[in-house]
């Protein structure tokens, strides 16, 4: 794996379109501060704090230690995986299967493909969708407009903004269902404070399985 310095990384010259173009399989742990536009190949890995303008892209499995951030419009990969405390732009998009350590923070418009996890406490804006069998920790938090793919999990004490889910949260406050479809999953919820709460193990089925 080639190892690159932060001298090394900022003489790669751009292309004709001014992007930054890594070779896949890098180790750029010692570089701190890469800029925008750059293009990265697959299996590169990133050290702690790392610092990303607008739109950069990664490839597949890239490696991201705690504490980096991201501009707004950066594209991943599937399978990359991220340490605790990640901060991410606006319009940020995943591929399948990533995963984020605790803490981790996204802004508006941010998508994920499916099966992707998530750490504890981690916070989403509004509009940001998941596909299916994505799972999150306790105390994540979900802004308004949020979708959500069938056979997501939630972990306890999870805080959704206003008409969040495929299935139209609101139609579900003070009610217990013990039977949501052919699968008989368990879904709890309640209200306080406005607010909806979810225990832990609950999903999200189609929405003619409520009927």
């Amino acid at each position: 794996m080639k190892v690159l310095t932060q001298e090394e990384f900022d003489n790669l010259p751009r292309n004709e379109l001014g992007i930054k173009v890594v070779p896949a399989f890098s180790d750029l742990r010692a570089v701190r501060e890469f800029g925008r536009d750059c293009s990265f190949g697959e299996y590169c890995r990133f050290g702690r704090g790392c610092s990303f303008g607008e739109y950069c892209r990664f490839g597949e499995r890239c490696s991201f230690s705690k504490e980096c951030s991201f501009g707004k419009g950066c594209s991943f990969g599937v399978c990359c995986s991220f340490g605790e405390g990640c901060r991410f732009g606006v319009c940020c998009s995943f591929g399948v299967c990533c995963s984020f350590g605790e803490g981790c923070s996204f802004s508006e418009r941010c998508s994920f493909g499916k099966e992707c996890s998530f750490g504890k406490g981690c916070s989403f804006r509004d509009y940001c969708s998941f596909g299916d069998s994505c799972s999150f920790g306790e105390g994540c938090s979900f802004g308004d407009y949020c979708s959500f793919g069938e056979y997501c999990r939630f972990g306890e004490g999870c805080r959704f903004g206003v008409c969040c889910s495929l299935i139209g949260l609101k139609i579900l406050n003070y009610k217990a269902i013990d039977q949501i479809g052919k699968n008989k999953r368990k879904l709890y919820c309640w209200n306080l404070e406005g607010v909806l709460y979810f225990q832990a193990g609950c999903f999200f089925g189609k929405k003619d399985e409520l009927l």
